[in-house]
């Protein structure tokens, strides 16, 4: 299992000034390091390239957004929990008890 990171990047919720709707939120990778800001709306998926926040407005009342405090994210590759390897120390005593009946 590795616990390389794939992707790290800043992210930060965008919301409405005037409602306070979440609208959507704003990513940068941090490396390499002249990377470019997207944008995911709230209920999609798709990220794309964000020029200037003040072309950002709420979809319920249209006001202006603002960027919400930055945290920063790590986004890891899936990890496969099927292995079937052995598992390490005492069996559980229902399992002892199975193979001392079958034997």
């Amino acid at each position: 299992m590795t616990t390389t990171a794939l992707r790290i990047f800043i992210e930060a919720d965008v919301k409405c000034f005037h409602c306070g709707q979440l609208v959507g939120v704003t990513r940068k990778n941090k490396e390499p390091f002249p990377s470019r800001s997207t944008f995911i709306a709230a209920g999609s998926a798709d990220e794309v390239p964000l020029t200037h926040l003040a072309s950002i407005h709420c979809l319920r009342c249209g006001g202006p957004s603002y960027v919400d405090e930055f945290q920063t994210r790590y986004e890891f590759p899936p990890v496969e929990f099927t292995d079937e390897a052995p598992r390490r120390g005492r069996p559980p005593k229902r399992l002892q008890e199975l193979r001392q009946g079958a034997a």
